[in-house]
């Protein structure tokens, strides 16, 4: 992976198409909420695609946001499972407490984040795989966690932590944070999806 680059290009093709960029973050995050986050994976992946699209040399529309939706069952899919190993990570160390072993419950629930971490890590690619290569939502985990480890993983993690820098920046001041907020995450996206467009090559 080749981090500058994927900021790089990030924001030339954020600069460049500014407008298109942020009508269609404010109406998929607009959509996602009013969904109750029903369409958030679909709609999100499918803003990511826009950078990736971009990055080949290709037009964007807004209406490019919606083609992941026929992609639906198996972006979800992908995304139950990662929620539900968030879930497991939470609930299951828990019944220590409840048995007073509460060295345990600290032990499992630290092993169970460090693992989350790195599961997460792995999958970070997953939804852009099973719109962009039309992916069933196994084989596109597969192939997410092979892309990763093959590239470096800790480079990754590298990654993922200036992103989160970024994102932890807009909301640094409550105030502005309605403004900073979707112009820091559309980039983020963008970043990712530009990463992604490099490493699937």
């Amino acid at each position: 992976m080749d981090i500058a680059n994927a900021f790089t290009d990030g924001w030339n093709i954020y600069s460049k198409n500014f407008i298109t960029i942020i009508l269609s973050f404010l109406v998929a995050a607009f959509l996602s909420i009013v969904t109750i986050g029903v369409l958030a994976i679909p709609l999100f992946t499918g803003f990511q695609m826009l950078f990736v699209k971009a990055k080949r040399g290709g037009e964007i529309e807004l209406k490019n946001i919606f083609d992941p939706l026929n992609n639906f069952s198996n972006l979800i899919l992908a995304g139950l499972i990662m929620a539900a190993l968030a879930a497991a990570v939470y609930f299951v160390p828990m019944i220590f407490i409840f048995l007073n072993l509460t060295a345990v419950y600290s032990l499992l629930y630290f092993v169970g984040l460090l693992f989350l971490v790195y599961i997460f890590i792995c999958w970070i690619f997953a939804f852009l795989l099973i719109q962009d290569k039309t992916m069933g939502y196994k084989e596109a985990l597969k192939a997410s966690r092979d892309l990763v480890l093959k590239n470096n993983f800790w480079i990754h993690l590298i990654f993922l932590v200036l992103l989160g820098v970024i994102g932890g920046i807009a909301r640094v001041i409550p105030v502005l944070s309605i403004i900073f907020i979707p112009l820091a995450f559309s980039y983020i996206h963008g970043v990712l999806a530009c990463a992604y467009a490099d490493e699937v090559k």
